[in-house]
């Protein structure tokens, strides 16, 4: 077997343990790069307006703006969308529509990156599992569990490790 090929049993080479460090290590450079790219491509979309709604991340509408923080200041609320829109001054339809015009996705689907984030931060920070899926405001361990895996492609707990 050649040098740096993981091995799973005995002999010189990488451990399980190894292998896991080096994904969990690769995926927390992965994340911290994420996130500095999209502060970034959000920072430069602003700047350059010409882009258009498609470069941001976040909505530029001062309501739907609202309704942005109101989701990433609490992610666990389970505040309708509706509710939301009424804090910000506007109508659950209105708040769809500038979601959808801005950041080329639903509320629904900005609020589920949202609370994914917000769960992948916490599972960083060395969170447990069920911890970091109640307070992203998931009602079951499972649900977080399989929504993690769909969009990161390794659940929460291999994430963790």
């Amino acid at each position: 077997m050649s040098e740096g090929v993981p091995r799973s049993s005995g002999g010189v080479g990488w451990f399980p343990s190894q292998e896991r460090r080096a994904a969990r290590d690769f995926l927390r450079v992965v994340e911290t790069h994420f996130h500095g790219i999209v502060a970034e491509a959000s920072q430069f979309a602003e700047d350059h307006p010409t882009l258009g709604p498609a470069a941001r991340t976040m909505p530029s509408d001062d309501r739907a703006r609202r309704v942005a923080a109101d989701v990433q200041a609490a992610p666990s609320t389970a505040a309708s969308v509706t509710r939301l829109a009424r804090r910000a001054g506007a109508g659950r339809r209105t708040i769809e529509r500038l979601f959808l015009a801005e950041t080329k996705m639903t509320v629904g689907e900005w609020r589920r990156r949202a609370r994914l984030l917000h769960g992948m931060r916490r599972l960083s920070a060395g969170a447990s599992v069920t911890d970091a899926a109640l307070d992203a405001g998931y009602s079951s361990v499972s649900a977080f569990i399989a929504t993690f895996r769909k969009t990161f492609g390794v659940t929460p707990g291999r994430y963790q490790r």
